[in-house]
């Protein structure tokens, strides 16, 4: 039976409170940790095939450490815009909105300088539903904050069932701006295990499939060419189970974006880790998946050692990154009065 572990106040942010809540499952070992500040998921055990538990994400057990630099976005909600927006400028409605520069000075990247994973969330009381629990988190960002027009009402619940995490985001904004929301958890399924060293070995060899036909080149700033691109004869048809350490060695490090066909609720990827026989599955109604491979994780601090580069993948649902650039991609604009919905689903198990 899933229920609330442990809630508590941790300390404090610019005065205002920092809630630490777990929940989880004594029986099984799936326990997911989260905090108030960025609505981050900061810890997720899962049991292997044998029955043990292990941290499989990149996080911190304080969270002060999620305000350092360098930063990585660990496990945190993304926005109000995921990825890359080219130049750090866009235009909406006629006006020219200048953004902070926060990616080597090129780009506009998950929000700006300050963005979603670096404000306080208000944290809504949990509620078991069913064999689940549901945990809200809500955050008004201003008319103008970080550049973007438009007062953002945004809502983030968590829905944490026996062996799967739902993440439900709804957005409402009182002027039209651009909203893309996401989560950027780092997964490494074999696991933490004991002592302090670089996270498990790498996501090389675990075995990833994304079920896309088409991606987004980038250029070498990292962003999107504006091209959709077929997968199909490249190094990066993921379509078919492959190998991390195989893509790798033939694509080059992968931070792209997975053009995933259909819409609504559908699977878009299931990654696996031999070893422990740990896997995922992940669901979502976004148009994208960024597949990230850790290629920055060099050094970055986290519970219990320091991260190494591949140390983790992260498979990031989202609208299509610096969409605002490209007419023909989908559109991430939200008019005054409609609502934002997206869903991303995990479920685990092992083999």
């Amino acid at each position: 039976m899933v229920k609330v572990v442990q809630h508590i106040d941790v300390g404090a942010v610019g005065g205002m409170r920092i809630h630490r809540i777990e929940v989880g499952s004594a029986e099984s070992g799936f326990s997911v940790t989260l905090i108030n500040l960025g609505a981050t998921v900061t810890s997720l055990r899962l049991p292997d095939r044998h029955g043990t538990p292990e941290e499989v994400t990149l996080g911190h057990d304080d969270f002060q450490s999620y305000l350092l630099e360098p930063r990585a976005y660990l496990g945190a909600t993304i926005g109000r815009v995921a990825n890359r927006i080219a130049g750090g400028e866009f235009s909406l409605e006629g006006t020219v909105y200048r953004l902070a520069k926060n990616d080597r000075g090129l780009h506009c990247l998950h929000g700006g300088a300050r963005g979603f994973d670096q404000v306080v969330w208000d944290v809504g009381r949990p509620e078991v539903v069913g064999r689940a629990v549901r945990l809200p988190f809500s955050y008004v960002s201003p008319h103008m904050e970080e550049g973007f027009p438009g007062r953002l009402s945004v809502e983030v619940v968590y829905t944490i069932g026996e062996s799967s995490l739902e993440i439900e985001y709804r957005a409402t904004t009182d002027r039209t701006t651009i909203v893309n929301l996401t989560n950027h958890i780092y997964w490494n399924l074999e696991g933490l295990g004991g002592g302090p060293r670089p996270f498990g070995r790498t996501c090389l060899d675990h075995i990833l499939r994304v079920r896309a036909d088409f991606y987004l080149p980038v250029d070498e700033t990292l962003a999107p060419t504006g091209e959709i691109a077929p997968v199909a004869r490249t190094a990066l048809d993921l379509r078919s189970p492959r190998r991390i350490r195989d893509v790798v060695r033939l694509f080059g490090d992968i931070d792209h974006c997975c053009v995933v066909a259909g819409e609504g609720l559908r699977t878009m990827a299931e990654l696996h880790e031999p070893r422990s026989g740990r896997w995922l599955s992940l669901t979502s109604d976004q148009p994208g998946l960024q597949v990230y491979t850790g290629n920055y994780l060099e050094g970055v601090p986290y519970r219990g050692g320091v991260a190494r580069r591949y140390g983790a993948v992260c498979l990031e649902a989202q609208g299509f990154p610096d969409a605002v650039h490209h007419p023909h991609f989908p559109q991430v604009t939200l008019a005054a009065h409609d609502v934002y919905r997206r869903t991303i689903t995990y479920l685990f198990g092992t083999l």
